[in-house]
């Protein structure tokens, strides 16, 4: 038999590439921290995602709602199937998530960062620490289409993350104060009217992905960006031409926007935020 050869086993190789993609991710957050706003949504973002989970009344609802998809068949019919893979995905893409923000917390110095990462620390314990049995037997499931197996294991995730509900809520407010404070230093030294704040804190509470971003970049710009410049900002990463992807935008967010009295609007090449009745 020939002698063992780590450079030929690919369990140790992705091992390897694990701690090498984490110790580069903590030198970049220690070289190049993030600035303390993106650090503040960066955060809340994760937590309201785990927040969702948290509020689950029925664990096993949550997951079957998680695990949807869209599938087609060869006549190019649709519907809707069970995918547990996706649920397995969410909680792994989280694991990522989380360690990468521990690493721009750490750093940080921010005055919420130790409940934080305390709190990190303990729903990373939840979604890792598990046997090595469970974890194959996870494994194996998803494979062979065990379905109740599978089912199981994440409910116990659930249920644990479930828990943590209060803890997690705690250190939300508390960020959420924290970048209130941030941006009310900002604000006096902006000397700025502030007519875009509460808009502001209405986008990042309500609205997700492009929605999301296209009017904080509009906010940003003071009530007026180009097209130009949202489409190439990474989170949008429009083609162009830009019309009907801003029109997309425009035509979902509008509905919501009209009920506290906000529009979002087209103004030549630019997107333009302004009150109701307003020209």
């Amino acid at each position: 038999m020939a002698p063992y050869d780590p450079d030929f086993d690919p369990l140790w190789k992705a091992h390897v590439e694990n701690l090498e993609r984490q110790a580069e991710e903590k030198r970049r957050a220690k070289l190049n921290p993030p600035p303390p706003a993106e650090l503040a949504e960066t955060s809340l973002e994760l937590f309201r995602d785990l927040l969702e989970v948290t509020q689950a009344d029925d664990p096993e609802q949550w997951i079957f709602n998680r695990s949807q998809e869209t599938v087609y068949n060869d006549d190019g019919d649709h519907g809707i199937a069970t995918n547990l893979r996706l649920v397995a995905d969410y909680f792994e893409t989280v694991e990522c998530r989380i360690e990468s923000l521990v690493n721009a917390l750490a750093w940080s110095g921010q005055a919420y960062a130790e409940n934080a990462l305390n709190l990190l620390t303990k729903v990373h314990l939840v979604l890792t620490e598990r046997s090595s049995r469970e974890r194959s037997e996870l494994s194996l499931g998803l494979e062979y289409g065990q379905h109740e197996q599978v089912v199981r294991y994440f409910c116990v995730l659930v249920e644990r993350l479930r828990l943590l509900r209060t803890a997690i809520l705690n250190v939300m407010a508390q960020i959420r104060t924290v970048r209130e404070m941030d941006r009310s230093e900002e604000r006096d030294e902006r000397d700025d009217d502030g007519r875009f704040d509460d808009l502001g804190e209405w986008v990042r509470d309500n609205l997700k992905g492009k929605q999301r971003r296209v009017l904080e970049l509009t906010i940003d710009a003071d009530g007026e960006c180009p097209l130009a410049a949202i489409a190439i900002d990474r989170k949008v990463s429009w083609e162009a031409p830009y019309d009907d992807a801003f029109n997309g935008i425009r035509k979902a967010v509008n509905p919501k926007l009209h009920k506290i009295g906000w529009k979002l609007e087209r103004n030549d090449n630019n997107s333009r935020l302004a009150k109701l009745g307003q020209e």
